[in-house]
């Protein structure tokens, strides 16, 4: 009967942070704005301040973001709100192409700078903020020439460390407007990446380590 319990245990606890794990500090249906309030860059991609939107008036930040498409626009500010249409692994319509599936080395890049963790570094100025941008528009094939300098460092390193894994990273599916009669979304805006919270992502970790110790204990029994 023990045994049984320390197992019902293990497995609610596992099935629990691998749910809490999906979450998102935003939801399908968030209508959010853009800013670049604390953020790095000067051309027309990130890093953008995400914060949520209500009716112009200015709302603490989220987290920072960078854009997925290069073709699709936003206009700064909170006076500006978009919804948030789908949280999903590819940017749909984005560019040229129905739906464009996230490249696992543009999740890496993302999940390492959100992480700080960048091997060739990251200076929260300008010149790093557009070259990273550069570097995932290219990988995405939002851009057709890789800038030399930053951005191909950047590309190296995703190319040479990218295992394959999306590490968390989703991509936020943008519009302007929302039909709330027939629950469509319409008016294509500029997709962000976004990635698990921090504080679901070190549950996950609480979790699975005391899963692990449940397991040795078991084995002891």
């Amino acid at each position: 009967m023990k045994k049984l319990s320390i197992l019902f245990a293990i497995s609610m606890l596992f099935a629990f942070s691998l749910t809490n794990a999906l979450a998102y500090p935003v939801s399908v249906g968030d209508q959010i704005y853009f800013y670049r309030f604390e953020t790095a860059g000067s051309g027309p991609g990130g890093e953008f301040s995400i914060h949520l939107y209500n009716n112009g008036a200015v709302t603490p930040k989220l987290f920072e973001s960078f854009c997925v498409e290069h073709t699709e626009y936003i206009t700064l500010g909170p006076s500006h709100g978009y919804y948030i249409g789908g949280i999903s692994n590819a940017a749909i319509k984005g560019g040229t192409s129905t739906s464009d599936t996230l490249d696992t080395k543009t999740a890496y890049l993302f999940q390492n700078w959100y992480d700080g963790n960048l091997k060739i570094g990251y200076l929260n100025n300008n010149t790093d903020a557009n070259a990273l941008q550069n570097a995932i528009w290219y990988i995405e094939g939002e851009i057709s020439s890789l800038p030399t300098g930053r951005a191909t460092d950047y590309y190296n390193e995703a190319v040479t460390y990218a295992n394959g894994s999306l590490y968390g990273v989703q991509v936020l599916n943008m519009y302007s407007s929302y039909n709330s009669s027939t629950g469509e979304y319409s008016g294509l805006a500029q997709d962000q990446l976004v990635v698990p919270e921090p504080g679901i992502l070190i549950l996950l970790g609480i979790a699975m380590s005391a899963i692990g110790a449940a397991s040795w204990r078991l084995r002891k029994l």
